[in-house]
């Protein structure tokens, strides 16, 4: 360990004393220097030993990492089940209750009767046509117009058991009620509206416009898909309007007889118009009389909804408030049936007109070079809201083989899908019957800024009686107006005449219900 002490070994003993001597001194220092290196060592190791205790802890814990672990929180370490992911649930494919092969479809004729002439018939040729070419079963429908809706009912009506009967037709509510008969000739068409394969989800069952939606089916049973609607409604000029002192149209019966002879007084007191026009060109059509009755509170129809209920305070009220407009000069008559000139040239404030009027107004304003602004607005009445009574024809299916039924039912299903409505609408000015159908009208929107004006009032839409008796009753209704214009009439012949309307209406109803 020591080199040199031990190479003293073979010299002389004097020499090796001085020699040991000195080893043994060297030895010391030496022993002493290593001591202290030693030691120097040690402590070095213990350093090592405690730097590796405080960096593992000392107690075999799991090695942190340096400075991050000390600077950032470890988070804290949760063992996570998996969640079996569930197996998902098929769904059964719908069943229909139609058992019918879609093959058996092919080729199948169908003879459609409908009342549409002029541009609603060449329209309705071409949806036919369209129709023909692309539905998918190879089914073709023949189209062929009978007439107006009349001929087309009577013809129906005079139809034997056995004599040739069209496989769908057009008609009103009233009308096709009655072309079943007691002989289930119409048939129930909540069969296809319901069937989850053929018919219509909730969705699309709530998109048509729930009024007319509702209208079809009574007493259970659907006579009807709505198709056509329309009603008569109150054109409004407001610039003439604002020019008389009204910046609104008027929303009850005061404020409409406050305009229409504020109007009146206007054109009586200028000698360059004519005399006693002015306010509003009374109209007795069937409907008009009807939104009036509406206006009013009137219900028209019994709470147990098995007749009419005509003489009412309400209906009264109605009439009272008609005479009294006339009286007034507030309202006054025209020889011809359509005031829409009278409207033009500035002789009525309010005219009341269909809604498939609309372009004939247009025309009207155009060739009287007539720039003011106008717009369509409800009968105002005594809560304050619109009032507008809805009506037109439905499509109806008649009982032959259950493949001409089925094919029938997708045939008049396309007809009233949005797409196609739009293209009735436009050719018509007819209000669309399903909502989603207004996505497919945008330019025509635009481009018709009245009948836009016309559309929101559909939430306020009522709609006809759908007795098969109303077809009659209706005129009646129509009659009592008449009669309360004439000039000889006088109010307090009111009351008697409403007695005299219920009590023909309920030998009417009780006559079609034999």
């Amino acid at each position: 360990m020591f080199p040199g002490f031990f190479s003293t070994f073979s010299l002389s003993c004097g020499e090796r004393m001085s020699i040991n001597l000195t080893s043994v001194v060297n030895f010391r220092q030496n022993r002493k220097d290593y001591k202290a290196k030693a030691i120097k060592a040690i402590k070095f190791l213990l350093a090592i030993v405690v730097l590796y205790c405080l960096i593992t802890a000392c107690n075999n814990e799991q090695i942190a990492t340096p400075t991050t672990a000390l600077l950032t929180p470890s988070p804290t370490v949760r063992i996570i089940t998996p969640i079996p992911s569930p197996t998902p649930t098929v769904s059964p494919e719908p069943t229909s209750s139609i058992d019918i092969d879609p093959a058996e479809l092919d080729g199948l004729t169908l003879e459609f009767w409908h009342a549409w002439a002029d541009e609603p018939g060449t329209t309705m040729q071409a949806l036919v046509d369209e129709f023909n070419a692309s539905n998918e079963f190879g089914i073709l429908v023949h189209p062929a117009y009978v007439g107006n809706y009349n001929d087309l009912n009577e013809k129906l009506l005079g139809v034997s058991l056995d004599g040739f009967f069209p496989k769908l037709a057009v008609g009103f509510n009233y009308q096709i009620i009655t072309w079943g008969g007691d002989t289930n000739r119409v048939v129930d068409l909540s069969i296809y509206t319901d069937d989850p394969v053929w018919g219509y989800s909730a969705a699309e069952q709530s998109d048509f416009i729930p009024q007319f939606w509702n209208h079809d089916q009574v007493n259970g049973i659907r006579f009807g898909l709505p198709f056509q609607r329309s009603a008569y409604l109150m054109f409004y000029n407001t610039t003439w309007a604002l020019e008389l002192g009204f910046d609104a149209p008027p929303s009850t019966p005061e404020e409409f007889k406050e305009q229409a002879c504020a109007a009146a007084q206007a054109n009586n007191a200028n000698p360059n118009i004519i005399s006693g026009t002015g306010g509003w060109v009374s109209n007795t059509a069937p409907s008009s009389i009807l939104s009036w009755m509406y206006a009013f509170g009137s219900s028209v129809v019994s709470p147990a909804e098995d007749g009419y209920d005509l003489a009412t305070p309400e209906t009264e009220d109605a009439f009272f408030f008609l005479k009294e407009l006339y009286d007034n000069g507030c309202a006054w008559q025209i020889e011809g049936q359509y005031a829409e000139p009278e409207f033009a040239n500035r002789l009525a404030l309010f005219i009341t007109a269909s809604l498939v009027d609309l372009p004939y107004l247009v025309q009207a304003m155009q060739t009287a070079q007539n720039n003011d602004t106008w717009t369509i607005i409800g009968f105002p009445s005594i809560e304050g809201k619109p009032v507008i009574s809805a009506y037109g024809p439905s499509l109806a299916i008649f009982s032959s083989t259950e493949a001409e039924q089925l094919a029938s039912w997708i045939f008049i299903k396309w007809l009233v899908s949005p797409p196609v409505q739009a293209q009735w609408v436009q050719a018509t000015g007819a209000f669309p019957v399903r909502k989603s159908t207004l996505e497919h009208l945008n330019t025509y929107i635009r481009e018709h800024p009245q009948w836009l004006a016309a559309i929101e009032l559909l939430p306020y839409a009522k709609t006809e009686p759908h007795f098969p008796s109303w077809s009659i009753v209706r005129w009646t209704v129509s009659d009592v107006g008449i009669q309360t214009f004439r000039y000889y009439f006088t109010a307090d012949r009111i009351p008697d005449m409403l007695n005299l309307l219920e009590e023909t209406a309920a030998e009417l109803h009780a006559r079609f219900r034999q």
